[in-house]
């Protein structure tokens, strides 16, 4: 009769705080990446960029003016960039205050990007890989 009740009050328990800490979400997020312990970015459709600095308890979006979708995302000592949909790849040194767009010359999907220590790699669609050695600058 213990095991029951304790099975029981044990399922309520993770039921219950499943509601209360999930976040329900309409978007299309594609990508997911931690900077520290505790701030996360995400990219999606219609150009979404969000960012967390408590460990995903709340998502503040940022401003990237453009409607194409992002598949990929990486962040590497405070430079952020941001990786999709006709080629699109993005890039901000400001904690994603502001976006500026960079022209890879073309326009396939680029479906993930890679940053570190200056070096940025970008991977996509027929075989495309571009490098860059100044943090995604050029």
């Amino acid at each position: 009769m213990f095991t029951t009740y304790f099975k029981s009050t044990l399922l309520a328990f993770l039921l219950l705080s499943a509601s209360i800490f999930a976040q329900n979400s309409q978007l299309n997020e594609h990508a997911v990446k931690f900077e520290s312990s505790t701030t996360v970015s995400l990219v999606g459709e219609n150009g979404l960029i969000m960012r967390s600095t408590d460990r995903g308890l709340t998502w503040n979006e940022q401003q990237t003016n453009i409607s194409n979708v992002l598949f990929g995302t990486s962040i590497n000592n405070g430079i952020s960039l941001a990786a999709g949909e006709n080629g699109v790849i993005l890039r901000s040194v400001d904690n994603g205050t502001t976006w500026d767009p960079i022209l890879p010359g073309t326009t396939e999907n680029l479906n993930d990007i890679e940053l570190l220590d200056g070096t940025a790699v970008v991977c996509g669609n027929n075989g495309i890989i571009y490098y860059s050695d100044d943090a995604g600058l050029t």
